[in-house]
């Protein structure tokens, strides 16, 4: 008859063998015990904008018994593909626990930037008087991804420093681009002759 002998130990085994006609032959067999449950990661990408959770996180069990489930910092609500989206930058505790409830917790970061893109130092002369065109206007940037880039049209063109000189009085769209493409929201300026 059959015999599942279950919950044995990894090791080496003489099993008597028995055909319908009643010959039996000693067999030696090796159990092995399987492959511990692992993680790897396929994709990782990084937070672009502070703003925006759009960090993104692909992994796969390997080892252990195949299906696999993931759980995100401790969900109870199983993840059967390992793909995680909209991330925040921050440090995540991936557990991965195969068919036999076999399970492997990795701990894996998702960066970021630290701060908010945002203006800095924002100082304007206006033009003197006869002179129209001699107005400037200065500003910096903090947070985000740097190097940075600056606009005074709202976006329409930009360059690599805050510094613009010959302006004629009017109104100005100051707007920053990080090295994501990340871009602050419009500080209006106004030149008065």
């Amino acid at each position: 008859g059959d015999e599942d002998p279950g919950g044995l130990v990894a090791g080496s085994y003489t099993v008597d063998v028995m055909d319908a006609d009643g010959y039996s032959q000693f067999l030696t067999v090796q159990v092995q015990d399987p492959v511990p449950v692992n993680l790897n990661i396929v994709q990782q990408a990084p937070v672009l904008c502070f703003e925006n959770p759009d960090g993104y996180l692909h992994v796969q069990g390997t080892g252990g018994t195949a299906p696999y489930f993931y759980y995100l910092n401790g969900s109870l609500t199983p993840n059967s593909t390992g793909i995680f989206e909209n991330l925040s930058a921050g440090v995540y505790q991936i557990t991965v626990e195969d068919a036999n409830n076999c399970s492997f917790l990795a701990t894996i970061s998702i960066t970021g930037p630290s701060q908010a893109l945002a203006f800095s130092n924002i100082s304007k002369n206006d033009p003197t008087c006869g002179a129209n065109n001699n107005g400037s206007i200065n500003f910096g940037a903090t947070g985000g991804a740097q190097p940075y880039e600056f606009s005074i049209n709202g976006g329409q063109n930009y360059q690599p420093n805050g510094s613009f000189t010959g302006l004629a009085a009017g109104t100005y769209q100051l707007k920053i681009k990080d090295a994501n493409l990340c871009v602050t929201s419009i500080e209006i300026l106004q030149l008065t002759a």
